[in-house]
């Protein structure tokens, strides 16, 4: 039981961590999953052979209740809807900058967590009847919800990838241009955003946009930056994972992989609550260490995961590939989408970048 109070106690430390602004409390974040890394790793609670070495006799009851707490506890550990967690860099507003801590502790958490429940499974161990096996299954169920919503989420969907084989199929992804496209950017007054509505983003007007502040639990991970009465912007920006030697390696956590912008201009007078976007920009970095031939493929295949993206958003997308780019029709109204540049917006990365425009 010591063992299995141990890690529970370990665990509720770090699913009562308030994780909605940990990188201005990194010291404290790390030591929360230096915690749940100095877990042991195998066998968690329950060694092969079952019984004998989990449980005292006379114990066995006390025993299957805390393990029962103790998959609920991991299960909450990564449910979005909690207060102040799990980690997640949509709720800091950090962008491109400063991600290597926060990102390194994301990563860790969702592995760890991932690594605990995995091992709390009792079928290894020959536990086949009684109440944990459906007491895990249970908490597997609440699990694999809690990994979906995270997982359709333009800036968090990086971190699912992070929690090793999953409890229920269809949870492991890899994170592309493709994929990135078709998830939640931000949820304004309960309806969410998809990067690809292009239709519905250009119906946001600059009322709509100060909502989105960054910063919020459903903001699109990024930042905002205005010229008062002249241009308002949000910058939303989706990661990949990088990888690191192990655990808590120096490098490991995520990058930016994706940026998408709302902008709001006026070259004519001073912006207005009702005024709509003036453009939408997607762009996508080359991967590091790409050869000039490998970046016009990379270029080639996002203009492509782009034009597909649209048409999953029942939006039309006329013209062959070009220096002029397409026209996208939908809801009644047209727009031109530019032909992809290259561009070094952002230090040390080439970025593939595409802009929706008024037709």
């Amino acid at each position: 039981m010591a063992a299995l109070d141990d890690t529970e106690a370990v665990v509720r430390a770090a699913t009562d961590f308030d994780w909605s602004r940990f990188d201005l409390r990194l010291p404290k974040a790390e030591a929360v999953i230096a915690g749940l890394r100095a877990l042991p790793r195998h066998p968690l609670v329950w060694p092969a052979g079952g019984w004998g070495k989990s449980a005292a006799p006379g114990r066995e009851d006390a025993f299957t209740a805390g393990a029962q707490r103790l998959m609920g506890s991991v299960a909450r550990g990564l449910d979005p809807a909690r207060s102040g967690g799990p980690p997640r860099l949509s709720s800091l507003g950090l962008g491109a900058q400063n991600l290597a801590g926060p990102g390194r502790i994301v990563a860790d958490y969702f592995e760890q967590f991932g690594r605990i429940f995995q091992a709390l499974d009792p079928a290894p161990a020959g536990i086949t009847t009684g109440p944990l096996p459906g007491a895990y299954a249970a908490a597997a169920t609440d699990l694999s919800a809690f990994l979906r919503v995270i997982g359709d989420h333009w800036s968090d969907a990086w971190s699912v990838t992070m929690i090793g084989p999953p409890p229920g199929p269809g949870l492991t992804e890899t994170i592309t241009p493709r994929t990135l496209l078709g998830k939640t950017l931000f949820t304004d007054r309960g309806t969410g955003y998809r990067a690809n509505e292009v239709a519905r983003l250009w119906g946001l007007d600059l009322a709509a946009a100060r909502r989105l502040q960054p910063g919020g639990r459903n903001d699109c991970g990024g930042q905002a930056f205005e010229q008062p009465g002249r241009e308002y912007r949000i910058d939303c920006f989706a990661y990949a994972p990088v990888s690191g030697s192990g655990p808590g390696a120096k490098g490991r956590g995520a990058a930016v992989l994706a940026e998408l912008r709302i902008v709001y201009s006026s070259r004519t007078g001073a912006l207005s609550e009702r005024s709509p976007p003036a453009e939408i920009w997607y762009a996508f970095a080359v991967p590091a260490g790409a050869s000039p031939a490998e970046r016009d493929r990379y270029q080639r295949a996002t203009q492509d995961a782009l034009r597909a993206a649209l048409k999953d958003a029942d939006l039309s997308v006329s013209g062959a590939a070009s220096d002029q780019g397409f026209r996208i029709k939908g809801k009644g109204q047209a727009w031109k989408l530019t032909a992809p540049l290259i561009d070094h917006h952002l230090a040390d990365r080439d970025w593939v970048v595409m802009r929706v425009l008024a037709d």
